[in-house]
């Protein structure tokens, strides 16, 4: 088994206040070994004996980085149902997924021509990152990204709900738009960074999903 000669740590997982440093350095392991299909093979026996730990601790990392919804494993068992093979899947990430820029598109949500396309952002879609540019002039300006780096953290976010959270950009903006007008909120909320970060077990995103996501929101479409 071979690793890939980077490994990948997203913002979403770095800055994770749900997580241990040691299940951010395992992502970033299983995200070396990941092939274009966003699956790993390797078993906890390998992760074991590479970081010199025993198998019940690398358990104990994956399980919280399924929990947090930065992974999911797969099980696959005999006909006796013991388990013969594990895959891992990536959801925040999958290696050498390059999107197309797409030229002429109508003239809706996503058509803005100042869009971020510089190799730095080449792992996001066209559509993610037209509705970034949406979703910020939600925003007061003194809240906006300011630099490269966090315009790459919030279009980490959006990426996330569309590919993790299934809400896709659309969505999104509809939702955001929604909580931004509401008077609690829009006082309390100028991040989207902090949308998928737990609190006492809640995500603002749920919280948010379930006051604002009304039959409109559902039925927006990419």
């Amino acid at each position: 088994m071979k690793p890939n000669y980077y490994a990948i740590l997203p913002a979403e997982v770095r800055y994770s206040d749900t997580l241990t440093p040691n299940a951010k350095i395992l992502y970033a392991e299983i995200s070396a070994l990941t092939n274009k299909s966003g699956k790993c093979f390797a078993q906890n026996l390998y992760f074991a004996e590479l970081y010199n730990v025993s198998k019940g601790t690398i358990s104990r990392w994956i399980s919280e980085l399924e929990k947090n919804g930065f992974i999911k494993t797969k099980l696959i068992r005999n006909k006796n149902k013991q388990v013969e093979k594990r895959f891992i899947f990536v959801h925040t990430y999958t290696q050498n997924k390059v999107y197309p820029i797409l030229k002429n598109d109508k003239d809706n949500i996503y058509t803005n021509n100042n869009i971020i396309n510089n190799n730095s952002n080449n792992a996001f879609s066209e559509q993610i990152l037209k509705s970034y540019n949406h979703i910020v002039e939600l925003f007061p300006e003194r809240n906006r990204p300011k630099n490269e780096k966090q315009k790459k953290d919030w279009l980490d976010i959006i990426r996330l709900c569309d590919t993790v959270d299934n809400i896709n950009p659309r969505q999104l903006y509809y939702l955001l738009a929604k909580v931004r007008k509401d008077e609690f909120w829009n006082k309390n909320f100028f991040s989207i960074t902090t949308l998928r970060l737990s609190k006492n077990g809640v995500r603002k995103l749920d919280r948010f999903l379930n006051n604002f996501a009304d039959k409109d929101f559902k039925q927006i479409t990419k």
